[in-house]
């Protein structure tokens, strides 16, 4: 996350003077689902847009919402009647109300909020604080800070145990997985990669450490390791580490669907593909890129590029009831479709056709009946210069079943960055 900082910072304070709102505060009304819905944290603005997905062709933004400086990430309550957005640079987590979308309260917290995580009890919000290597711990119903656990080396996601006795922390700065004992919110112990057993080692390079972490319906937790190149395997019943999977250059994430998909995938920055892992076996089942595919208009099925010019995979999510899974090009504006029968890559599509830039394809979220993608497309930050980066801010509501695109939304707010949809999959940077 840290990689953006800079370059986030530098843009907050040239759009802060200039925001448009669609709608601010109120919405909700007598006719109101706190289901349907997807809350998108725009970086740039400091906003969180609200669109309503009971009818995705149609879908509706219920509101544009002021939230604390640069969100990184929106999460609900486990029974998605509250909404949280970390404010990076405003050390707060926003706090709405999801039935009337008004504003409870900014919520000041440890440096550098960044990802949060809610409790299956519906007692807690995780925030995993970055500049404090601290977990903080929100109240759902007394809203706020609880409970700090520190000892964490740049902690970027927590996974929680269903019968809440313990969380699982990604370190992504470090060679550990921190588990955390929650009967008395303190470090129970860290699971290391292979070779490595101080918990204060940090990796010669930033964010090559774990970044995040997940559980699937078996109880079995994922996280890949950017610099040992694996996937680590945890049982979490056990709190023992099973293995380590050999993946990609650079893995960033091993997607684990929470509806009980038979396959994990990782998504390799540095050798742009995606390892296919079958759950079950635990064994890599495919490795597959865009083998300089055509990037085509979903619409008309017309080429629109002749190839994959970066092939920096970051963001997957799953589609189509487990059927299908989808890659994001991260500089190019693209998805890829995977089709989870066959283990195969299939189309490169499009996600900003009449836009001027190809854009920066960020994390998808995926509706609670897997039918449906939220995507958002970004302008790509130059690290140079980041004057120089250009206008995509796009939402693209895409529908698994006929692969295309079935709602756009542009200019909403400045740099869609993470999407978050209540009872969906979800996942962030």
């Amino acid at each position: 996350m840290r990689r953006f900082l800079v370059v986030l910072l530098v843009l907050v304070a040239v759009v802060s003077g200039c925001r448009k709102h669609h709608h601010s505060g109120g919405g909700g009304g007598s006719d109101v689902d706190i289901k349907n819905r997807v809350y998108i944290v725009n970086a740039l603005s400091s906003t969180m847009t609200v669109i309503d997905l009971r009818d995705p062709e149609n879908a509706e933004v219920l509101g544009v919402l002021p939230v604390a400086s640069t969100p990184h990430m929106p999460e609900v309550s486990a029974d998605f009647k509250k909404v949280y957005s970390s404010g990076t640079f405003g050390d707060a987590v926003t706090i709405y109300d999801a039935e009337s979308l008004t504003k409870i309260k900014d919520l000041p917290v440890p440096a550098e909020p960044t990802h949060m995580s809610a409790s299956p009890d519906n007692k807690y919000i995780a925030v995993c604080c970055e500049g404090t290597n601290e977990i903080a711990f929100i109240g759902v119903d007394s809203d706020t800070v609880e409970k700090i656990i520190p000892g964490m080396l740049t902690p970027h996601w927590v996974a929680f145990r269903n019968d809440m006795k313990f969380a699982y922390v990604a370190n992504i700065n470090g060679y550990r997985i921190t588990i955390l004992d929650l009967t008395t919110f303190t470090v129970s112990a860290h699971i290391f990669l292979a070779g490595h057993t101080d918990p204060l080692e940090a990796t010669p390079v930033e964010e090559q450490g774990f970044a995040e972490c997940f559980i699937d319906e078996t109880g079995t937790l994922y996280s890949s390791h950017g610099e040992g190149e694996v996937c680590m395997r945890i049982n979490t019943t056990t709190n023992m580490k099973i293995d380590e999977i050999p993946v990609g250059v650079d893995p960033w994430v091993a997607y684990v669907s929470p509806f009980g998909n038979s396959r994990v995938l990782v998504a390799n920055q540095g050798s742009g593909d995606v390892t296919i892992i079958n759950k079950g076996t635990g064994a890599p089942v495919a490795t597959i890129g865009s083998g300089g595919q055509p990037v085509v208009n979903p619409n008309t099925g017309v080429t629109v590029r002749t190839t994959v010019t970066e092939d920096q995979v970051y963001g997957i999510n799953f589609g189509n009831l487990g059927q299908k899974a989808y890659a994001g090009f991260r500089l190019n504006g693209a998805i890829q479709k995977i089709n989870l029968i066959t283990d195969t890559a299939e189309t490169v599509y499009s996600l900003t056709e009449g836009l001027p830039a190809p854009g920066f394809t960020q994390p998808m979220a995926t509706t609670a009946d897997q039918r449906y993608l939220v995507i958002c497309v970004t302008s790509q930050p130059d690290f140079e210069d980041p004057g120089a980066s250009g206008p995509v801010n796009r939402i693209v509501i895409w529908d698994t079943l006929t692969d295309k695109p079935v709602k756009i939304f542009d200019g909403l707010g400045t740099f869609p960055w993470s999407a978050t949809i209540p009872a969906g999959m979800n996942y962030c940077h």
